[in-house]
C-alpha cells in the first residue's frame, strides 16, 4: 500500500534567501539625478579642512592636511561650481578662501606659519562658528530659564543658570549690555529667594520678571542686530559671491 499524500516527502524544499539577515537598501529618492553644485557642502569641507591646516601650521607634524581625498573632494565640487576654472581661483571668487585662510595658504603652497602670527583683514570662518555656538547657547539657556520659571522643582537651580546666562550675554557683548544691567539689579534678590531657604520658591513678580528678560533676549538673538550678526559676514559674503557665480537671486 502506498505512503499517504500527506505523509510522503515534499518534491522541492525552497531555501529562504535572506534567512540568516535582511537585505539593505539606500534610499535615493531625493538624490538628484544630476549632480549639482552644492555651496554649503563645499563651505563643511572648506570648514573641515581649514581645522585640519590650522593644526598643521601650529604642530608641524608634517602631514599633509589635504591628503586622505580631502584635496580631490574640493577639487571635484569647485568643478560643479565653474567646471573650466582652477581649484584656488573658485575659492578666491567665492571668498572661500578669505574666510578660511589657513585652507588658502595650504593650497597655495605657502611657507606653514603660525595662526597667531597671521592678521586678518577681518572676521573668519573660525570666528564665525565660535560666534554662531555663542548664539545657540544663549538662546538655548534662554528658552531653558523660560520653561523653568514655572517649575518650582527647579527654582533652587535658577540663580546658577542666570550666571550662566550672564556669561554667554559677556561673550556677545554689543546689543547684550542692557540685558546684563537687568541682571544685575535682580540677580542677588533671586539669589536670596532660591538658595536661602529650605523650599526655594520664585514670586509671581519675580517669575514675571524672568519670563519677561529671556523673552526679550530671544528676541534680540532672532533679530540679528548689526553687532550681534558682524561675525557671521564671512558666511554670508560666500553665499552672496555664490549667488552670482551661479546666477542666483
Amino acid at each position: 500500500m502506498g505512503v499517504p499524500l500527506a505523509q510522503s516527502p515534499p518534491l522541492f524544499v525552497p531555501k529562504l534567501l535572506f534567512k540568516d539577515r535582511q537585505p539593505t537598501a539606500v534610499n535615493r529618492l531625493d538624490d538628484p539625478i544630476w549632480e549639482q553644485a552644492d555651496i554649503q557642502k563645499l563651505l563643511a569641507w572648506c570648514a573641515y579642512a581649514d581645522i585640519l591646516t590650522q593644526v598643521e601650521e601650529i604642530y608641524h607634524s608634517g602631514r599633509d592636511p589635504l591628503g586622505g581625498g580631502i584635496r580631490e573632494q574640493l577639487e571635484r565640487m569647485c568643478h560643479l561650481v565653474a567646471p573650466n576654472r582652477p581649484l584656488m581661483r573658485v575659492l578666491d571668487e567665492l571668498r572661500i578662501s578669505a574666510t578660511f585662510p589657513s585652507l588658502g595658504r595650504a593650497l597655495r603652497g605657502d611657507p606653514a606659519m603660525s595662526p597667531t602670527t597671521v592678521t586678518s583683514p577681518g572676521p573668519t570662518g573660525t570666528d564665525y562658528f565660535a560666534h554662531v555656538s555663542i548664539l545657540n547657547q544663549l538662546s538655548s539657556m534662554a528658552t531653558q530659564l523660560h520653561e523653568d520659571s514655572d517649575k518650582q522643582q527647579n527654582h533652587k537651580y535658577i540663580a546658577h543658570q542666570i550666571a550662566l546666562l550672564y556669561q554667554c550675554l559677556n561673550q556677545v557683548r554689543g546689543e547684550a549690555r542692557p540685558f546684563k544691567k537687568r541682571i544685575e539689579e535682580k540677580f542677588e534678590e533671586v539669589k536670596s529667594l532660591t538658595e536661602n531657604t529650605g523650599a526655594p520658591k520664585l514670586s509671581e513678580a519675580y517669575k514675571q520678571w524672568l519670563r519677561t528678560l529671556t523673552l526679550d533676549i530671544q528676541e534680540m538673538v532672532g533679530s540679528f542686530p548689526p553687532q550681534l550678526s558682524a561675525k557671521l559676514g564671512p558666511v554670508a559674503d560666500v553665499y552672496r559671491a555664490s549667488a552670482s557665480q551661479l546666477g542666483v537671486h
